[in-house]
Parts: structure tokens; sequence; C-alpha cells
């Protein structure tokens, strides 16, 4: 696993197959609303995507 971040106290893990939409950068995330998809492996929770969540 390369970096992680939290969404609702879970922790959520990115790797080298986690792609970054909207302009979004993980050093970017913190203050962003976001939509996360992933999986699981191990019983971790890995990110597959990540994009803008519209928060209208």
């Amino acid at each position: 696993m390369e970096q992680s971040f939290e969404v609702l106290e879970q922790k959520i893990f990115t790797d080298a197959n986690t792609e970054f939409d909207d302009g979004l950068d993980f050093d970017f995330l913190e203050g962003e609303y976001v939509e996360v998809e992933g999986v699981i492996i191990n019983g971790d929770y890995v990110a597959r995507e990540i994009e803008r969540e519209d928060n209208d």
C-alpha cells in the first residue's frame, strides 16, 4: 500500500492502481468532498477511483 487517508473514520489506502479524477491529487484531498470506489484486500479498504463529490 502506498498512502492512506480517512473518510468518516475509515482508513482508505491508495496504491499504484488508484485513479484520481477531476484533477485531484493525493496531496490535495484534505477538505475535499470525495466519492471513493474500491475493493477490500486482506481486510484493508483500497481505493480504485477517487473523484470529487457534487455537494450541491
